[in-house]
């Protein structure tokens, strides 16, 4: 009898510690949860601040020089000239937008410093593109400079968050 006891003792408290690793086990891939939903986030923001990769012409049937007004886009003032290439995958886009005489055009900002929307006017008729800024010659190289002195100032402040 004292045997049987002794065993039953041993299985309570076996059961004991396998449900003591299983709440230890459940802690610990709800941390795990936590700290990768983090993760996602920071990365969606890191994408979010990520400074854009000058381009240059990829199509030049697709193509838009226009003036822009520095105080408006101040991350284009450096730039002598200005064209913006039509998104491939927007599909608003036609050549018979260059056959029209256009009596007003906007820019707005769709991702900061990335991309915009263009937008011609005439008369009650409005067509609106995305656009991105492609760069040639001297100002393609300001803009690779502008855009490695950010990468770097972001990589620092990576660099300082995980020491």
């Amino acid at each position: 009898m004292k045997v049987l006891v002794h065993l039953q003792l041993l299985i309570k408290d076996s059961d004991e510690d396998v449900i003591t690793d299983i709440m230890k086990t459940k802690e610990a891939i709800e941390v795990t949860k936590t700290e990768l939903a983090i993760a996602k986030k920071e990365v969606i923001e890191h994408k979010k601040t990520q400074p854009s990769k000058p381009k240059s012409s990829i199509n030049k049937d697709r193509q838009f020089d226009l003036d822009v007004d520095p105080k408006e886009f101040p991350e284009l003032k450096n730039y002598s000239s200005l064209t913006f290439e039509v998104d491939t995958d927007d599909r608003n886009f036609s050549a018979d937008v260059y056959e029209i005489e256009w009596e007003d055009i906007s820019l707005s900002e769709k991702e900061k410093g990335k991309s915009y929307y263009l937008t011609l006017f005439k008369g009650s008729a409005k067509r609106t593109f995305s656009v991105f800024p492609i760069f040639e010659g001297a100002d393609y190289k300001q803009a690779m400079v502008e855009f490695n002195q950010k990468f770097t100032a972001i990589r620092e402040r990576i660099r300082q968050k995980n020491l």
